[in-house]
C-alpha cells in the first residue's frame, strides 16, 4: 500500500518483485487463496494505478483505497476525513520543527522581509 501511484521504473520492478516473491514463498503455507495487489491509497482509478507502476503490474493488481477499505469492510470515506483532520496539525508540527533550527528560521525570516516575496494578501493555506 503506498498513498501516491507513481513509481521509478526500478522501483516499480522492485516493488512488483518482491511482492510476487513473498506471495510465491509464503502461498503455499498459508490457509487461503493468494493474490498479489497493489493499492494506491489515494487514487481512484486503476489504470492511473497501472501507469504509475509503468505498466509492469496487471490491471488486475491495481487496487484503489476505496476497494481495499471494501476488502476490509472498513469504511474509506472516514478513514479520509480523520487523515484531513490530522494534516493541518501535521503540517504546523512541520513548520514548527522547521522554525526551531536557527538556520531555517533565519532563511524564512530573509524571504519574508525581502520585497520578492508574496504579499500576505496573496498567501492562501489550505489542505485539501
Amino acid at each position: 500500500m503506498k498513498d501516491g501511484h507513481i513509481f521509478d521504473t526500478k522501483k516499480a520492478d522492485s516493488e512488483r518483485e518482491a511482492l510476487h516473491g513473498f506471495a510465491n514463498r509464503n502461498a503455499g503455507r498459508l490457509p487461503y487463496r493468494v493474490s498479489t495487489h497493489f493499492c494506491a491509497f489515494n487514487q481512484d482509478d486503476s489504470e492511473v494505478i497501472r501507469r504509475g507502476f509503468k505498466q509492469r503490474i496487471d490491471i488486475k493488481e491495481a487496487m484503489t483505497g476505496r476497494e481495499f477499505c471494501a476488502l476490509l469492510e472498513i469504511n474509506y470515506d472516514e478513514i479520509v476525513e480523520v487523515r484531513k483532520r490530522d494534516a493541518e496539525d501535521n503540517i504546523l508540527y512541520f513548520l514548527e520543527e522547521l522554525l526551531r533550527i536557527p538556520e531555517t528560521k533565519s532563511i524564512i525570516e530573509d524571504i519574508l522581509s525581502s520585497e520578492s516575496h508574496l504579499a500576505e494578501d496573496q498567501i492562501a493555506f489550505k489542505i485539501d
